[in-house]
This record gives structure tokens, C-alpha cells and sequence, in this order.
């Protein structure tokens, strides 16, 4: 199933689900975001209860969400002061779903920043309740200065170092090396520096990696990290 058409059915999953737990709700789709706009929509889905409006992110899947749960810069932004309820929608397919939800903002301090905003679903595991509670708490808006002001804006006024990268250390939260092109962004590969430096070892390195992995790794890989032009050339020959 592709990831839209999963989407688009716990969507329904969800809307019986609320109907059963909270008589009278509404809840409408909202999955376009409301791209091209002047009025782009939060998240996933709106929920109209009892003269509230709550925003809902759907993360859904086939098995159990035990992942890692990614968010686009898009939604993190725009949520940024608003309250954002995520669902986990598990087992999506089956006919027998289960469900999971969480306030963003009570996770906000294990959020990470790679190529998008993610967060290790065993992190989340503490602050999830019944949606029905957590439509009775306080409002808690999202705030993340606090998380950009440690992994980036520390970085801001800082002279730019051609070593420097966010991906500086060791592996992400896949286990998978960052690509050259990331781990080295400010060192133009047909450089002196790069050719005679940490660059080209790291570039002889990571192909040696990607030699060993299996097909589906590196299928995996290859779309969460996409090379640049200038780079297209590093997969596999089988894998390309």
C-alpha cells in the first residue's frame, strides 16, 4: 500500500474511532495542508470538539510504529505556539488498528534535526494517553528555540569552518554513516583540501560502506539520503 493511500485509511480509522469515543466531534481531512493557500492547514486533520478546535498529525502504518517518527520542517514551523496532537495509527490493513497519541510538545526534548525533524517512537512512549485526556489538559504550545538554539543557531555568527557540518558525528539515528556531501558540505569536492584531507578518506571510507550493504539497504539509504549531480555517480553500478 503506498504511504498516501495508508494515510487516507487510518484517516477513516480514526474518524470511527473519535465518532465511537466522542459523540457529537467532527473531524475533516486536511492532508493537502492546504498547499498553494493563503490559508495552509496545520497538520493532517482537524478536530471539532465541544467548541474546541484541536490539530491531529496522522503516523501511520502496516505494523507496529516501533520507528523512527519523522516531521517535516513544514509542520514543526507551523506548530510552533500551537498545541499539535500526533496519532499513532498501528496495523493499518489488518481491520483491527490500534491507537496511540501524543501532545508534540510534551516530546519536543527528544526531537532531532537531520534531513527532517524525527523522533525515536521509544521516546514518545511515556507521554502518550487516551486522546480523550489529553483533550482536557492545558494548552501546551510547541516550543522549539530552545532545541535550534543548541543544534543551530549556535552555529549562526560563527565564521564558517570548511570541516564544520552538522553531521560532524558518528552515525544517525539508523545507524547509517552521513553521505560525504553532508558530512562535508563546505568543502567543494574537486578542492586541494578535500582531495588531501579528511574528505577524500571519508569518501573512500563510505564507499567501502556502501560496498557491503545489501539491496535493500541501499535502497533505503539511497531515498533518504539522495546524492546531488555531482555525486550521482557513488551508488553501486547494480544499485544504481
Amino acid at each position: 500500500m503506498l504511504p498516501k493511500d495508508l494515510e487516507l485509511q487510518a484517516f477513516d480509522y480514526l474518524q470511527v474511532y473519535l465518532q465511537e469515543r466522542l459523540p457529537g466531534c467532527s473531524l475533516r481531512p486536511t492532508m493537502n495542508k492546504g498547499r498553494g493557500t493563503a490559508n495552509p492547514q496545520l497538520a493532517d486533520a482537524v478536530l471539532e470538539h465541544e467548541g474546541r478546535t484541536y490539530h491531529i498529525e496522522i503516523k501511520a502504518s502496516s505494523n507496529k510504529i516501533d520507528h523512527n517518527i519523522r516531521f517535516t520542517h513544514q509542520t514543526v514551523t507551523k506548530s510552533i505556539g500551537k498545541d499539535l496532537i500526533v496519532a499513532l495509527i498501528s496495523d493499518v490493513g489488518t481491520g483491527s488498528p490500534s491507537f496511540e497519541f501524543f501532545r508534540l510538545s510534551d516530546v519536543v526534548q527528544s526531537l532531532r534535526i537531520e534531513p527532517r525533524f524525527l523522533i525515536a517512537a521509544k521516546d514518545t512512549r511515556s507521554k502518550r494517553q487516551p486522546l480523550e485526556i489529553l483533550l482536557t489538559l492545558e494548552d501546551a504550545a510547541l516550543d522549539v528555540s530552545n532545541l535550534l538554539d543548541s543544534q543551530v543557531r549556535n552555529h549562526v555568527n560563527i565564521p564558517v569552518d570548511p570541516l564544520w557540518s552538522p553531521y560532524i558525528g558518528g552515525t544517525d539515528l539508523d545507524g547509517y554513516p552521513y553521505p560525504p556531501w553532508l558530512r562535508y558540505p563546505n568543502l567543494p569536492r574537486t578542492s586541494m583540501g578535500w582531495r588531501m584531507g579528511a574528505g577524500e578518506a571519508y569518501a573512500e571510507e563510505f564507499d567501502s560502506w556502501l560496498a557491503r550493504q545489501p539491496t535493500g539497504v541501499l535502497q533505503a539509504y539511497q531515498a533518504k539520503y539522495p546524492a546531488p549531480l555531482d555525486w550521482a555517480e557513488i551508488w553501486p553500478r547494480s544499485e544504481a
